[in-house]
């Protein structure tokens, strides 16, 4: 039976080609988007799967209880020894997180993650060489492991194998492995690995913080190998005991197990776990957005067959005269529907094979889109399910003619006249292109507005020189000595960007302490920034000691300390608790247009040793002054590559990249709703034109010219295209208002930006209407009436 019901299905779409492709073009489409967003659903679910010990192998947490309770993925190490003399525990492992390092070799240099283990690492977890020794290498001081992609990026395709890799301030070390990369994503990237003696090594020549106490809990993770899976109880039990204080008395540590499959989806609760993946909401919206986005496309199918009920209603009736059964009639539509879907599944699928094997697709280039015994059953489900709601409404329409009624041809005509479900289908497709059209307008308007108040606002002619801790006064002494540098200022911050450091502000009426950020600055960080002082005065030019104990605040932070008890510029002069020091307050920064609303409150205390930056007023800021600054480095710092360069062209590029990443996926999703909207009513207006052939040329022969039919044909769909203008303006309105949580007062609801983003989606769908209208010119009427 199903395979009856298939090889109709196949004479079916054949015999209407255009419909037929226009439903598979558009659902493939969205599948493309739909196929992704599953494959980004699965890989996710996917994490640390390639593990052999993965039911035994748990990671410890650290719940650290005080003034704010917190739940961290990293654990102090000094508890390492007590958990290893636990009867049911296998192993324990020590993974040490080292943050990001500049990397160099001959080819060049490049950033990546530094983390410090012990040989039981590869017995533990399921991480392979591809060649190398691991126990060896763990156990040396003054080897690396690498990861197979860092050997492509520092020596191509030859042998890493026993080569020196330079580290920024550490040396070089010998590449003792390549490991090899993973089947599957894992909590633990692996980039550059280096034993716990090297830790050792670097702690002891003051090149990295020394880890001895109980409460440096937040740089190691601890893992631990049970005997079984069933040990986590004894585990956790063990763990509770071990709960210790911190030495002031004012926080406590208490520890439990996490089962390292539990780490993804990620547990937004939990810091430091960088690497968990999406947290379960994401992977639900992204569900919903596929379904959603396919779901659309599949309604060109439903709307198209419902437009065709009148000229399926005869084969209807001829069948049910022949003994079809309603039943039959219902499941022969669905499973027309479903081939469709299922071909368009098939397309987008081989499509986005194709072009992750030719290395074209850049998006999404870490997803496991291999037809696996999982993957399968997904696609194989949402084939079904997309083709089962496309098809279900014109089934259920036709299966219920009766053969005496279809076959007179009257009741037919009076239902098909009430059915208006094409034309709902249509407005809905276009409300949603309206309202994302008008969205993306507004974005890219704001993005705009932002980027064009961030040129106006950003100095010219200053390179920035980061430190990388290293003092400042080495290097500022031979840079003073240039006859381009004008100026030079010491900070640990950027202008137009959050601190790093934050500090605890004590405020009275009512008494409370706050956390605001902490910025260290000198006396000519205002001028080469220009940054202006709405009151006050700046720290004097010469500096002195007593200037550590003044400061300047943003606006942001006068508001939050003065609140509703007078004006902000009654606190110059005021005198404020920071932490556990007394600080003078003797300015008050005036916001600037580009972030003021986002502006988050910062103290700036005199301090030019705690630097992070040099920044240099030079004239000019050239790309010849940036080289000689970089000679200077590399003569007063050769074991550090230097980082230097334009604080305006590198302010520029960080915010286009940061523009382009995050209206890219709505640009994408845009275009690809609109292109099935247009799908839709391209094939809607074919239908149009073709089922209208005998009355067009019955007008034409009467005289109507060529003009007045093409506007009474186009006009219906055009008066569609106005409505869900009625109804996708206000939602486009609706989401661009949300944009204002990220950019303020630059988002513009005005008239002219709705009208922009509907006057684009008017234009290109009454292009594709046109399109098919305009071939009743051709149209023969001699041929047509001669032919009926």
């Amino acid at each position: 039976m199903i395979q009856n019901y298939i090889k109709v299905s196949f004479r079916s779409l054949y015999k209407n080609k255009l419909s037929t492709l226009t439903n598979i073009v558009g659902l493939s489409v969205s599948m493309v988007i739909g196929v992704l967003l599953f494959a980004m659903v699965k890989t996710n679910w996917e994490t640390d799967h390639f593990h052999r010990h993965i039911a035994r192998t748990f990671r410890i947490l650290t719940s650290v209880k005080g003034k704010e309770n917190t739940l961290w993925a990293t654990s102090p190490p000094t508890i390492v020894q007590n958990i290893s003399k636990l009867s049911f525990v296998e192993k324990t492992i020590l993974v040490r997180h080292g943050g990001l390092m500049n990397v160099s070799t001959e080819k060049g240099a490049v950033s990546a993650s530094v983390t410090f283990s012990e040989p039981a690492f590869f017995e533990i977890f399921g991480f392979e060489l591809l060649s190398g020794d691991s126990r060896k290498t763990l156990d040396d001081p003054n080897s690396v492991l690498i990861s197979e992609e860092m050997s492509e990026k520092l020596f191509d395709t030859q042998n890493a194998l026993g080569r020196a890799i330079k580290f920024d301030g550490w040396g070089n070390f010998l590449v003792g492995g390549i490991i090899k990369k993973p089947l599957f994503k894992t909590h633990l990237p692996v980039e550059v690995m280096f034993s716990l003696k090297a830790a050792t090594a670097l702690e002891n020549r003051n090149l990295i913080q020394k880890l001895s106490t109980s409460e440096d809990y937040k740089s190691v993770s601890l893992y631990v190998l049970t005997k079984a899976s069933k040990d986590v109880e004894k585990l956790n039990n063990a763990l509770k005991n071990l709960s210790v204080e911190s030495r002031n008395g004012g926080e406590k540590y208490i520890f439990s197990a996490q089962n390292i499959e539990e780490i993804t989806p990620w547990n937004p609760a939990v810091k430091n776990d960088l690497h968990a993946g999406m947290h379960q909401q994401a992977m639900n919206m992204w569900i919903f957005l596929a379904l959603g986005l396919t779901l659309l496309a599949a309604f060109n199918y439903t709307g198209l067959s419902v437009a065709r009920i009148l000229s399926r209603a005869k084969e209807v009736g001829i069948r049910k005269t022949n003994g079809a059964r309603q039943k039959q009639i219902f499941s022969q539509f669905i499973v027309e529907a479903i081939v469709i879907s299922f071909l368009a599944l098939i397309i987008a699928y081989l499509g986005i094979f194709s072009i992750r094997q030719a290395g074209g697709f850049s998006i999404g280039a870490d997803l496991n889109i291999k037809p696996d015994l999982y993957f399968i059953p997904i696609l194989f489900l949402y084939a079904v399910i997309t083709g089962f709601v496309a098809g279900i409404i014109p089934a259920f329409f036709l299966a219920r003619f009766k053969p005496v009624d279809v076959l007179k041809n009257l009741k037919t005509i009076r239902l098909v006249t009430r059915i208006n479900f094409y034309k709902a289908i249509i407005v809905i497709q276009f409300s949603v292109t309206v309202m994302l059209m008008i969205f993306f307008v507004i974005l890219k308007d704001s993005m705009g507005k932002q980027h064009d108040l961030l040129l106006s606002n950003l100095p010219e002619n200053i390179i920035i020189v980061e430190l990388k801790n290293r003092k400042a006064t080495i290097i500022k002494s031979e840079i003073e000595r240039l006859g381009q540098v004008e100026k030079i200022a010491l900070s640990n911050c950027l202008p137009f960007s959050n601190p790093s450091e934050k500090c605890t502000l004590k405020l009275t009426s009512p008494e409370r302490e706050t956390v605001v950020y902490s910025a260290f600055v000198d006396q000519n960080f205002l001028e080469i920034f220009n940054l202006k002082l709405k009151a006050g005065s700046n720290f004097p030019g010469k500096a002195v000691e007593k200037d550590a104990h003044y400061a300047l605040v943003n606006t942001s932070a006068a508001r939050l300390i003065k609140q509703k008890n007078g004006r902000e510029n009654d606190l110059i002069g005021e005198i404020i608790a920071v932490d556990s020091t007394h600080i003078q307050i003797i300015g008050i920064l005036a916001e600037n247009e580009f972030d003021s609303e986002f502006t988050v409150p910062t103290i700036y205390r005199y301090n030019d040793s705690n630097a992070n930056f040099l920044a240099i007023k030079s004239h000019p800021a050239s790309s010849d002054n940036i080289r000689l600054l970089k000679k200077i480095w590399q003569k007063t710092f050769p074991d550090f590559s230097p980082a230097i360069y334009n604080y305006r062209e590198n302010a520029i590029s960080e915010s286009k990249a940061g523009e382009a990443e995050f209206s890219l996926p709505f640009g994408v999703l845009c275009s690809v709703v609109m292109l099935v909207a247009c799908l839709g009513v391209l094939g809607m207006a074919n239908y149009a034109v073709q089922s209208g052939k005998l009355p067009i040329s019955i007008r034409k022969t009467f005289g109507a010219n060529n003009q007045q039919i093409l506007a009474s044909v186009t006009k219906p769909f055009l008066k569609l295209l106005l409505l869900s203008g009625v109804f996708g303006i206000p939602l486009g309105w609706f989401c661009g208002n949300l944009l204002k949580t990220r950019f303020g007062s630059h988002v513009d609801l005005s008239f002219y930006n709705l009208l922009i983003g509907f006057g684009i989606v008017l234009v290109v769908g009454t292009a594709v209407v046109v399109s098919q209208t305009f071939r009743i010119i051709y149209i023969n009427p001699a041929k047509i009436i001669r032919g009926e």
